[in-house]
């Protein structure tokens, strides 16, 4: 038997605190049966029972979801985009606050437009966005019961990632068919390409301090940005990259990540650097999307080979945590802090982590 890393024995137990070397030993699946149409689950999933046994089987939710009460203020909350072929979902879980006995997952939307990848949030009406690949729309809701509205439903050939600018009330995409990254209102409305001839481009980030939009594009291998109306086009990163496939931005110091699914790793662009750094070798076999969690001095990210959502610590980087296995196809991501003890679209407060202001 092979000797596992230091830090593994007796951790398998534990999907949620499960590093990276454990995932073989004891993958578990989230996958559950029936079918839901928004639905979002609020504190406790009811009784000692829990899960599918406590009434909740007819929403198609996999048993064993998390017991507990409604998790402490401010604790984070992951959402992600689940999508292989024409079927899609949006999920979410509270890595510090679900029983670690249950699977810590909760489906809000399903089915999700054909192709799911990118996944963006508005702080400021509580909205979400995200992209359909292969339907070919943007759309955006609440999350939680609310009315789905397609935002974008022409013009688009394979968008992949969104990104929402808070301050200046825009929505940008990628869109590796048409070689573009594009933006518009926040209803659609003046949508167009700000650069054009792009190869590959996948995932995207504003700064909106900097008024940077950076880009990842694939064809190319390189780390590009420009201003957030397309003018100064300009490579940030332009060797070392062999896959890249996901961009975040750490509020604190401006420093980038980029996740490499050549050889499934994170590397990092110090603010004003032209060169990506080693940063963590072993992200899995392909590191997609991302999202930084100011709050926690947490880097979050999709593996959509493996398909599992994963997380490490910026500051004292060791081995990944495996937070959930077993999805479909992992991509877009969000994280949020709760403030008060709110949920998206639930009426209560939520501020947003890791949105560069």
């Amino acid at each position: 038997m092979t000797e596992r890393p230091q830090g593994c024995r007796g951790r398998c137990r534990s999907l949620r605190r499960r590093p990276l070397c454990c995932r073989a030993p004891c993958r578990r699946s989230l996958r559950g049966g029936g079918s839901l149409t928004l639905l979002l689950i609020l504190g406790a999933c009811g009784g000692s029972g829990g899960g599918a046994e406590s009434g909740a089987d007819s929403a198609g939710m996999a048993a064993g979801w998390p017991r507990s009460g409604p998790e402490a203020p401010g604790a984070p909350v992951v959402f992600w985009v689940d999508s292989q072929g024409e079927v899609s979902r949006i999920l979410s879980m509270v890595p510090d606050g679900a029983d670690s006995e249950g699977e810590p997952a909760r489906i809000l939307l399903d089915p999700a437009p054909a192709g799911g990848r990118g996944l963006a949030f508005d702080p400021v009406e509580g909205l979400f966005y995200w992209a359909g690949r292969n339907a070919g729309v943007i759309q955006r809701g609440d999350l939680a019961g609310g009315a789905v509205e397609t935002v974008l439903a022409s013009g688009l050939d394979s968008v992949y990632a969104v990104a929402v600018d808070p301050e200046g009330r825009q929505l940008y995409w990628s869109d590796y068919g048409r070689g573009v990254i594009g933006r518009s209102e926040l209803d659609g409305s003046g949508a167009r390409s700000i650069v054009q001839g792009l190869e590959g481009p996948r995932g995207i980030a504003l700064h909106g301090a900097g008024g940077w939009v950076y880009w990842v594009d694939r064809g190319t291998r390189r780390l590009e940005r420009s201003r957030l109306d397309g003018s100064g086009k300009e490579t940030v990163v332009g060797e070392g990259l062999e896959v890249p496939y996901g961009v975040a931005i750490d509020p604190r110091d401006g420093s980038l990540y980029v996740a490499d699914a050549g050889p499934g790793s994170i590397l990092r662009v110090p603010s004003g650097g032209a060169a990506a750094l080693p940063f963590l070798a072993n992200a899995g076999p392909h590191p997609s999307l991302m999202a930084v969690d100011d709050g926690e001095r947490q880097l979050y990210w999709t593996d959509n080979r493996d398909n599992a959502v994963r997380r490490i610590s910026l500051d004292t980087p060791g081995f990944p945590e495996t937070l959930v296995e077993g999805q479909a196809g992992p991509r877009g991501i969000v994280l949020l802090r709760r403030s008060g003890g709110g949920i998206p679209g639930a009426g209560g407060p939520t501020r947003s982590s890791g949105v560069p202001q």
